[in-house]
C-alpha cells in the first residue's frame, strides 16, 4: 500500500478546481506504473506542492539540497507556524524523515515535536506537503516518465485556481482546460502514489520505501509519526538552494556551493589565467564537483589527491569533465593525446638543435650506456635491475622504480652532452604541469603499446616529497603542489589495454562512466544543435543510440563507437539536410540516411557487423539504407 502523503477529494482543491473530475480509469490515464486494475484520482496537496516548487503559491517556502536528500521550510496555511523537515534517502531507497514545527511568534527557534502528517488517520496535524515536496524532487530527478508527467502540469501553475476565464473555457460542450489538466494531474498523482510505499512488495521500477521505524504503527498512537528535528539538523550543510531563502536551516550561514569554492591557491600570470577553462554557460556535472572537492580539501595532507583516472565509452563526457574539473580548480588546462608508439621521452619533452648539430637520440644514448629499455624492464625486471645497478636484487623488483632510475641516468648523460652546445630543450605539457602547477589530461593512455611507458610516469604520479624527476637539462624537477594529472581511457575497446597495477595504485581518484540516459543525451545535443526541429524525435534518436550500445555489448561487437558525439553529428546532418531542402521536418529517409553516415558506420570496422547492427537496431524504425555511397 502507499502511505497517505496525498490528499484526495474535491475539498482538497480550491476555486474552479473543486468542480473538476476527481477520478479516472486506468485506461484513461495509461500510466506504466498502474497495474491496469485500479483507477487514478487527483490529489489536492500534490497540486499545492507543484505550485510551491514553481513559485506560484502564497505560502513562503524554502527548499535546499543536502548530501543525501532535502530540507524544507514551509509556512503553515492557517497558523503562524513553519513546518520544518529533513528528508534523506539511504542506498536502499529508504526514506527517513525528521520533522518539527517552529512557532514564528517566539523570539527563539523552538522545535515542537507535534508535526503529524497523517491527517486522515488522526484528524489532526498537517497535510504532509513539506515532505511531499522532497519526495517529488527525488522522483522526478530519477525517472523520465515521472519527470515528464510533472512537466506536463507545470504550465498550468501560471493560472490561478480562481481563474474562471481559463478553467471554464468550453470546447465541444466540455471545459477543455479543466478536463485536460485533471487527466494530467491524475497521471502524475498515480506516478507519485505508486512510488511512495510502506510495503516492500511494491514492484515499481522507481520506488521510495518508508520503513516501519519511520512511520506510524497501525496499532499505535499515530501522533508520533516522525522523528523530531533537532537543533543539529538545522545545521545540515546545504549544497544548493532550490527555492527561496532559508530562515532556520541556514539562518547563520548559507552553504550554497559556488564554483570558486573549489579553486586551489595559485599565483598565475595574467597570460596564464587566460588558459584556465571558462565554465560560463556550461552544465557542471555533480561528479566534477565531487572530484574538485576531494582535490581541494585534501590539500592539507602530505599526499593530497592530485591524480585521476576516468574510464568510459567514447563520448560519455570524460574529456569535457576533465576540462570542467580543471576550471573548477582554477588551473591552466592542457592535453596530451596518446598514440600507440609513444615513448616515455615523448611525455617529458624534446631536445632540438638550434644549429646544424645532430639531434640527440634518447634511445641511442640509452643503448650506449648499456641500459635496458622500458620494454626490457617490463619483460625481465631482474636482469634489468642488474644492468642498471650492477648487482643482483635482494628482494622484489619494482618496475616503476627501475624505469624512473633508467630515465634519470639517461637524462643526466644527455645533460652532460649538452654542455657548451647549442641545443634547446622544449618542455611538453606534462613537464609544464609539473613545474607550474597546471592540470594536464593524458587522453587514451590505454592505446600506448608499451605498458611500461605509463609505469615510467610513476615518479610524477606520486604526491608529496617523493614526486620529482631529472630532466634532460640535468635539472631535478620537483612536482608542484597543485599539479593535477588526469588519465582518460576507453577501456574495453579494441586496441586498448588496462593500466599496470603500479600505475593504478598511484591514482588518487578513479571513476567509471557509462553512456548517459536518453534525456541527458538529448539536453547535451540541444546545447550543440539548439535549433533541432523536434525534441521528441531527438529523444527517439538518443534511445536508438542506447539500443545500439546494448546490442553491440550483447553481440560482442567492440571495435567501434556509439555515443554522445554520434548523436550530435546525427542531429547536425539532419538539420543541414532540412536547411538545404527548405523543409522544417525530417522524413524517415533523411533520418535513416544521416544515421548511416554518422552512427551506424562507426559501430564497427567490420562490414558484416555494421549490417547486423543496422538490421537489429534501426531498420525497423526508420527503414533500410545501404552503407555504401
Amino acid at each position: 500500500m502507499s502511505l497517505s502523503f496525498l490528499q484526495f477529494g474535491s475539498d482538497s482543491f480550491k476555486g474552479e478546481l473543486q468542480s473538476m473530475k476527481q477520478r479516472f480509469s486506468a485506461d484513461e490515464v495509461k500510466c506504466s506504473w498502474n497495474d491496469k486494475r485500479n483507477g487514478c484520482s487527483v490529489s489536492g496537496n500534490l497540486w499545492e506542492a507543484v505550485k510551491i516548487l514553481n513559485g506560484k503559491s502564497n505560502r513562503q517556502c524554502y527548499v535546499g539540497e543536502i548530501a543525501n536528500g532535502y530540507v524544507v521550510e514551509l509556512d503553515s496555511s492557517n497558523s503562524s507556524e513553519v513546518q520544518a523537515v529533513k528528508v534523506t534517502f539511504d542506498k536502499n531507497r529508504n526514506v527517513l524523515v525528521k520533522a518539527a514545527t517552529i512557532d514564528t511568534t517566539l523570539p527563539s527557534t523552538v522545535l515542537a515535536a507535534k508535526y503529524v502528517i497523517f491527517e486522515k488517520a488522526t484528524g489532526v496535524g498537517y497535510t504532509g506537503t513539506a515532505v511531499l515536496i522532497a519526495l517529488i524532487l527525488k522522483l522526478i530527478n530519477e525517472n523520465d516518465e515521472i519527470k515528464g508527467c510533472y512537466e506536463d502540469i507545470v504550465p498550468y501553475t501560471k493560472y490561478s485556481d480562481d481563474d474562471k476565464n481559463f478553467w471554464s473555457k468550453i470546447t465541444n460542450g466540455e471545459p477543455e482546460n479543466l478536463n485536460g489538466f485533471a487527466l494530467k494531474l491524475a497521471k502524475f498523482t498515480d506516478c507519485i502514489y505508486r512510488n511512495i510505499t510502506d510495503s516492500g512488495s511494491n514492484n515499481a521500477t522507481v520506488r521510495l520505501y518508508v520503513p516501519e521505524k519511520n512511520r506510524p504503527d497501525n496499532n499505535a498512537d499515530k501522533s508520533n509519526t516522525m522523528k523530531t528535528l533537532s537543533q543539529g539538523d538545522l545545521k545540515s550543510k546545504v549544497r544548493n538552494d532550490i527555492i527561496g531563502t532559508p530562515r532556520y536551516f541556514t539562518a547563520q550561514k548559507s552553504n550554497k556551493v559556488s564554483l570558486t569554492d573549489f579553486a586551489l591557491d595559485t599565483s598565475y600570470s595574467d597570460k596564464e589565467k587566460l588558459l584556465i577553462p571558462n565554465l560560463d554557460g556550461l552544465d557542471i556535472p555533480e561528479w566534477t564537483k565531487s572530484a574538485a572537492k576531494y582535490c581541494k580539501l585534501s590539500s592539507k595532507y602530505a599526499e593530497p589527491i592530485r591524480t585521476f583516472f576516468f574510464v568510459g565509452p567514447a563520448g560519455c563526457g570524460k574529456s569535457m569533465g576533465s576540462r570542467i574539473l580543471s576550471g573548477l580548480l582554477g588551473l591552466v588546462y592542457d592535453i596530451i593525446t596518446c598514440n600507440p608508439d609513444m615513448e616515455i621521452f615523448d611525455f617529458i619533452g624534446q631536445i632540438y638543435p638550434n644549429t646544424a648539430n645532430k639531434a640527440l637520440d634518447f634511445n641511442g644514448v640509452r643503448k650506449e650506456m648499456g641500459l635496458p629499455s622500458v620494454s626490457d624492464i617490463m619483460m625481465d625486471p631482474e636482469s634489468s635491475f642488474i644492468k642498471i645497478y650492477k648487482r643482483r636484487p635482494t628482494g622484489n623488483v619494482d618496475e616503476g622504480e627501475l624505469i624512473e632510475m633508467m630515465i634519470n641516468l639517461v637524462n643526466k648523460r644527455v645533460a652532460k652532452r649538452l654542455e657548451g652546445k647549442d641545443y634547446k630543450y622544449v618542455e611538453g605539457p606534462l613537464t609544464k604541469a609539473i613545474r607550474y602547477g597546471y592540470a594536464v589530461e593524458i587522453q587514451e593512455i590505454g592505446i600506448v603499446k608499451r605498458a611500461g611507458v605509463a609505469v615510467g610516469l610513476n615518479a610524477l604520479l606520486e604526491t608529496g616529497r617523493n614526486a620529482f624527476i631529472t630532466l634532460p637539462t640535468g635539472e631535478t624537477l620537483k612536482k608542484h603542489k597543485n599539479a593535477v594529472i588526469i588519465f582518460t581511457s576507453n577501456n574495453g575497446y579494441v586496441g586498448t589495454a588496462n593500466l599496470n597495477q603500479s600505475v593504478l595504485s598511484r591514482m588518487g581518484d578513479v571513476r567509471y562512466f557509462q553512456n548517459e540516459k536518453a534525456n541527458v543525451m538529448v539536453e547535451r545535443t540541444l546545447k550543440i544543435v539548439p535549433d533541432f526541429y523536434s525534441k521528441d524525435m531527438l529523444k527517439e534518436m538518443a534511445e536508438v543510440i542506447q539500443d545500439i550500445n546494448a546490442y553491440c555489448q550483447d553481440k560482442g561487437i567492440d571495435d567501434g563507437v556509439c555515443g554522445q558525439r554520434e548523436l550530435n553529428n546525427w542531429a547536425i546532418e539532419i538539420m543541414c539536410d532540412l536547411e538545404d531542402m527548405g523543409e522544417t521536418e525530417a522524413t524517415s529517409d533523411i533520418i535513416r540516411e544521416c544515421a548511416q553516415r554518422t552512427v551506424i558506420n562507426k559501430v564497427s570496422q567490420d562490414e558484416e557487423a555494421i549490417a547486423e547492427v543496422a538490421t537489429g537496431c534501426i531498420d525497423a524504425k526508420f527503414g533500410e539504407c545501404s552503407m555504401y555511397e
